[in-house]
């Protein structure tokens, strides 16, 4: 009895997908699909400062060192700031000096022996 039912069902289903099949199919128009692309691609870049003041809050800071605010928060203990009017502040002098700080030389020495293929570090 079971499978006579599940040979109905896949009657009814096979019936559903032929009648889905004979459907009209919408296709957008070359003119519509066009004013899609040009609204695309004419949106303009991404606004991205360079100027910033002598004193920055954290979105700002965010975007002066291109990183999100999540970021800023990871290392907020390390990064000097102060609190005015209950709203947390850098200066950008300090800011820059910690940067300088924190900066790691990627430069090394590199000695090339005439025998060898390799290089040693």
């Amino acid at each position: 009895m079971d499978c006579e039912k599940h040979r109905e069902q896949n009657k009814l289903l096979d019936r559903i997908d032929n009648l889905a099949r004979q459907l009209p199919r919408h296709v957008p128009s070359a003119g519509i699909t066009l004013k899609i692309k040009n609204a695309i691609y004419k949106q303009p870049p991404e606004h991205r400062r360079t100027e910033f003041g002598p004193v920055m809050d954290m979105d700002e800071l965010a975007e002066l060192l291109r990183v999100g605010k999540e970021i800023i928060l990871e290392y907020f203990d390390e990064i000097p700031s102060f609190e005015l009017g209950g709203k947390i502040l850098f200066l950008r002098k300090s800011v820059e000096k910690w940067i300088e700080a924190k900066e790691i030389n990627f430069g090394f020495a590199v000695e090339w022996s005439k025998n060898s293929e390799f290089i040693d570090l």
